[in-house]
C-alpha cells in the first residue's frame, strides 16, 4: 500500500513540475536540478537511520528507495527537457503586416 502512495505521490510531484515549468528554461533546469539533488541525498538518510539502529520495515525502506529513484528520473528528465525549451516567448509570432 505504501508503495502504490509513494508511486502515486512521486508522478504527482514530477507531473506539477513539468506543468508549471512550461516554456520556463532556467526555471525547469532549477527544479530538474533540486529533484536530482534529492532523489541522491535522501537515500542517505535512510541509510543513516539503519546505521543508527532504528527499526525500519523493509518494506518501507524499499518504497522510499524507489520513490527517490524515481525523482532521480524524474529529475532528470526534467533537466532534459528545460535544455530542449525555448526560452522565453520564442514560440509567439508577431503580427508584423499593420492589420489587425
Amino acid at each position: 500500500m505504501l508503495m502504490i502512495v509513494l508511486l502515486a505521490l512521486g508522478l504527482l510531484i514530477i507531473s506539477v513540475c513539468l506543468g508549471l515549468t512550461e516554456k520556463q528554461k532556467k526555471q525547469r533546469l532549477l527544479v530538474g536540478s533540486v529533484l536530482m539533488l534529492f532523489g541522491i541525498f535522501c537515500p542517505i538518510f535512510l541509510v543513516l537511520l539503519t546505521l543508527y539502529g532504528l527499526p525500519i520495515g523493509l518494506n518501507v525502506e524499499v518504497s522510499i528507495m524507489v520513490f527517490n529513484f524515481m525523482l532521480l528520473i524524474g529529475g532528470i528528465i526534467t533537466v532534459i527537457a528545460g535544455l530542449f525549451t525555448s526560452s522565453g516567448n520564442g514560440n509567439v509570432i508577431e503580427n508584423t503586416s499593420g492589420e489587425k
